[in-house]
């Protein structure tokens, strides 16, 4: 119980939320700079390529554009979001680097484990017909690792499993929720580049494999935060780069 008599120092809640700003707009420039290799692919690539589909250069130019102002709204939102209220949800929230480096060895090795099963068993089923969510270039592969890991974390992570949490007032509910939502918009990213929604074992692996990823990335982050959700996603996700140069 709080005791009414407990006075709260001057400027305590102000300093709160200025630091609270500064973590929302390191976030959001974070997220925005992972993006960057990324969008450079895009923009140098034939639109055909890499979204699949044709645009005249005035189109695609807007599409880029575009783009980069749902990545920035997207992250400015979601770490604002993330700062304020994850605690409050009973979330880790950002969490914190000695936090992330007591469990760095056990990321590492189930990268080990999983990345060549990805590599050599799942991949070649998955992504046969999808370039650009298994690129072969590897400033792509590059881009894709960084975008996923931080960007992602930060939107799917931070922002929409703590809004769920809020709204559902279940902690490991809001984790499987978000997964559910987080797989939904690969399955809609797949099917945007080339993959057919019809039945067939590439969908059903890649919407397993999905799942199971968000379920763990959101464990983690709901459990150890932001920054561990973010270096277990990286690791796991060098798979793009290591795929694009041994093919």
């Amino acid at each position: 119980m709080k005791n009414p008599d407990k006075k709260i120092p001057h400027g305590t809640g102000r300093k709160k939320l200025k630091e609270g700003l500064q973590d929302t707009v390191i976030l959001t420039g974070l997220g925005l700079i992972s993006c960057y290799p990324y969008f450079i692919y895009l923009w140098l690539q034939p639109p055909i390529q890499t979204i699949g589909v044709y645009l005249k250069d005035r189109d695609f130019n807007s599409f880029l554009q575009g783009e980069v102002l749902v990545v920035l709204g997207a992250c400015f939102f979601s770490s604002l979001v993330g700062r304020f209220f994850s605690a409050r949800y009973g979330l880790a929230g950002l969490g914190s680097f000695a936090g992330m480096f007591k469990d760095i060895q056990k990321f590492v090795l189930l990268a080990i484990v999983l990345i060549p099963v990805f590599l050599f068993v799942l991949d070649p089923i998955i992504f046969k017909k999808i370039s650009i969510l298994n690129p072969q270039n590897l400033w792509a592969a590059a881009g894709v690792t960084l975008k996923s890991s931080i960007f992602e974390e930060i939107v799917l992570r931070y922002g929409v499993i703590t809004i769920l949490a809020g709204l559902l007032r279940r902690t490991y509910l809001a984790v499987f929720a978000g997964a559910v939502i987080a797989t939904l918009l690969g399955v809609r990213s797949g099917f945007m580049t080339g993959m057919s929604l019809e039945p067939s074992l590439s969908l059903v692996l890649m919407v397993t494999v999905s799942l199971l990823l968000n379920l763990f990335y959101g464990y983690i982050y709901a459990s150890r935060g932001l920054i561990s959700a973010m270096s277990a996603h990286l690791l796991i996700d060098l798979k793009y780069p290591l795929g694009a140069l041994i093919g």
